[in-house]
């Protein structure tokens, strides 16, 4: 039996609400019609360059019989990557704000680049510039910051990089739309590498990047700052090579390890040298997308260290930004942050519009070759989020057609962008904080609040009828009605006792009520066309059981023959979850006989959680990232067979259900959306929306809000819209 009471220890759950799956008032008793008759029974209870990653293994996919790699990142640099020391824990403090892990902080008005707002960049103008010659000196001496031979390269002093001892280097902060990026620097002098390295730790760098060739610096006498230990005024330099001349693609990369120390303090960061680039010949669009990802992983990851070990650079939108400099001058560095921004999965900016705001915070005399722009016009093509290639017209082995449309990604929902720019890159989850009691009977209030005032919201006397589908052909619960704008149907035009449900505007996965038998032949065929990528059922055993006079048909895990459609099973085995939740795996082979299509859709069968109670939030947790990781390597396949449905909102969507797929449903969809790092929603709105989109029930009880409310402080998600003043 799974762990069903709140986190919290002191708050009695009120479970005493309609059933999940039923009709009924307040008295707990579930009151249904089932083949004419009338029951009322009681209610019961997730490698490359940057960290030790065990290397990915190898699968063959049932769908195409071919094996590859899945579930991480794996640039094939090198069969025992390295693993990064661990940083020591900055700043003990109490964090009071999420952190948006994909991105630095949204900046503000007043505190962006810490500058006075006359002083900041306004899109399209350089307002202010210096000569990199004229930047500041070391100890008033004559030693200038900057190369002498880089006297004509004007820097904007608006994101000028100042080094904690007060001292300005030759060096910018990136910024795009808004958001401080990198820094990029000139290679630096060694009369000011004691301010280079404070500022590297002081800025909490999680990843530098050296595009000076070894031709280059020994060309030029160039310190071998990153190669060598060294005693450099205050600062103690220790460095440890990892990895020496390992091949990615053209390129060739040297991996170090340095530990800076001033005093009582150290810190650690991973340095990657690029030493073969001498221009425009060397650079080739899988290298350069291999170097792109590496940095914007190491740059997640690293953000996301630092939230648990509640560090506040978290929140400085000046700090934990990449360090990228080449051997003179700001074009190679600028180039591959306009390559890694490209890059991304959630760039909305075509290459020109990214150029521009690089030349805008940093120096207009930069990327203005016409080669550069071709190179990463090129790249953009190849790896860029913001395009997409055309595909050409052809049969797919699943007789999906190849789409000759250019997907437009902002109607696509989060995973599937992320996933059509890097299928491989998982997203990063956030941790779960340990709430204090206090926090948690606060949760639980709000909760309560929260929960009366949508109950009242979505009331049959003030929602808007008209709005929902009461009765449907086959639905098994009538007080479960259907919204009628997400309604989903089956390719014959028949209505289901089905939603897509969205949240913020995005489709999210398809909630429906158990199928009955008689709706199977076109609920299967539902599945098919959606192309689904994983079934989770959430009923357990006990509701299914054929003794529970439920009526539930064991239809995901047994063979049979729905007029036209055939249904094979396999069965993959079985696991447990925290807070004692256990699931089985399944995976189903449906042919649509008529349509001439066969597809494979794994199945994921919650066995023991009981109707109308709240699991526990480290067992949904586990069981979220265990429907994701199944999810993306559906979508990846079917992303690598060019299907049709990667360009259609409505497909892709993981199907869900328990009973009457509002409770234990409710719960697991609002789960996922909260534990999505780039997700801001509140706990109110992302049940106001399922309720809008679904059902007026979606997260039935009391016990599921109040654990649902727990798990939005544990992760700093706002728990509601406006906070109940005190």
């Amino acid at each position: 039996m799974p762990n069903i009471s709140p986190i919290y220890s002191n708050i009695t759950p009120n479970i005493n609400y309609a059933s999940d799956e039923a009709s009924s008032g307040q008295d707990g008793t579930q009151k249904t019609n089932y083949q004419g008759r009338n029951i009322v029974k009681d209610s019961e209870s997730t490698s490359v360059l940057l960290r030790n990653k065990p290397h990915l293994n190898t699968e063959t996919d049932p769908d195409s019989n071919k094996t590859r790699r899945h579930g991480g990142l794996n640039f094939q640099i090198d069969e025992t990557p390295p693993e990064l020391a661990p940083k020591p824990t900055v700043v003990k403090n109490k964090l009071i704000e999420p952190p948006q892990l994909s991105r630095q902080p949204t900046l503000g008005t007043k505190d962006t680049l810490d500058i006075p707002a006359q002083n900041k960049l306004r899109p399209g103008e350089v307002n202010t510039l210096m000569s990199s010659t004229s930047v500041s000196t070391i100890n008033n001496d004559t030693g200038n910051l900057a190369s002498k031979k880089n006297d004509k390269l004007l820097l904007a002093k608006a994101t000028r990089v100042e080094a904690p001892d007060g001292n300005l280097l030759p060096a910018n902060r990136v910024q795009i739309a808004g958001w401080n990026v990198a820094m990029i620097s000139e290679y630096p002098k060694a009369e000011y590498l004691e301010s280079y390295f404070k500022m590297l730790a002081d800025n909490q760098t999680p990843i530098l990047v050296v595009l000076a060739s070894n031709k280059g610096i020994a060309a030029e006498g160039l310190p071998e700052y990153f190669k060598q230990n060294g005693q450099y005024g205050s600062v103690s330099v220790q460095v440890e090579q990892n990895k020496k001349d390992q091949s990615v693609s053209k390129f060739c990369c040297d991996i170090y390890q340095i530990k800076i120390t001033q005093g009582n303090h150290a810190y650690e960061l991973p340095v990657m040298h690029i030493n073969n680039w001498l221009g425009k010949n060397s650079i080739d669009n899988e290298g350069l997308k291999t170097i792109a990802d590496c940095i914007n992983l190491a740059s997640q990851e690293h953000l996301t260290e630092l939230y648990q070990k509640n560090s506040q650079a978290i929140y400085d939108p000046n700090k934990a930004l990449p360090v990228i400099h080449g051997n003179k001058g700001y074009e190679r560095s600028a180039f591959l942050v306009a390559a890694t921004e490209v890059a991304k999965p959630n760039n909305k900016l075509s290459v020109e519009e990214i150029v521009s705001e690089i030349k805008n915070s940093t120096s207009a005399k930069i990327l203005n070759q016409e080669t550069q722009l071709q190179l990463l016009k090129q790249f953009e093509k190849v790896a860029g989020n913001y395009t997409t290639e055309k595909r050409s017209s052809a049969r797919m082995d699943e007789d999906t057609v190849k789409s000759e449309n250019t997907i437009d990604t902002d109607t696509l929902p989060a995973k599937l962008k992320r996933m059509l720019s890097d299928p491989e890159v998982p997203a990063v989850a956030l941790p779960l904080r340990t709430l204090s009691v206090e926090e948690q009977q606060q949760a639980a209030i709000l909760a309560k609040d929260l929960f009366q005032r949508l109950k009242d919201e979505f009331s049959d006397a003030n929602i808007d009828k008209s709005q929902y589908i009461q009765k449907i052909e086959n639905q098994r619960f009538g007080n479960i009605w259907t919204a009628q704008a997400t309604a989903v149907t089956a390719p014959n035009g028949q209505l289901l006792a089905a939603n897509r449900v969205q949240i913020a505007g995005q489709n999210v996965a398809i909630a429906c009520q158990y199928p009955k038998p008689a709706s199977l032949q076109d609920y299967f065929k539902m599945l098919v066309a959606n192309r689904t990528p994983a079934l989770v059922v959430l009923a357990s055993d006990k509701d299914i059981n054929p003794q529970s006079g439920m009526g539930l048909p064991e239809y995901f895990r047994q063979d049979n023959q729905y007029g036209d459609v055939a249904v094979t099973v396999i069965d993959k085995g079985e696991g447990k979850l925290a807070d004692e939740l256990d699931y089985h795996d399944y995976l189903l082979h449906v042919t649509d006989e008529g349509q001439n299509i066969k597809v494979t859709i794994p199945v994921i069968h919650v066995s023991n959680w009981p109707d109308l109670t709240a699991s526990g939030n480290e067992g949904l947790k586990e069981l979220a990232e265990h429907v994701n990781t199944v999810v993306d390597k559906k979508i990846n396949f079917y992303k690598e067979k060019e299907s049709s449905a990667v360009n259609d909102e409505n497909k892709l969507l993981p199907v869900m259900h328990c009973r009457a797929g509002v409770g234990r449903t409710g719960q697991l969809l609002a789960t996922m959306e909260l534990l999505k790092p780039e997700s801001q929603q509140s706990l109110e709105s992302i049940v106001r929306d399922m309720r809008t989109t679904r059902d007026g029930k979606m997260v039935q009880t009391l016990a599921q809000m109040q654990t649902l409310a727990v798990l939005a402080e544990q992760l700093n998600k706002p728990i509601t819209d406006n906070k109940l003043q005190g």
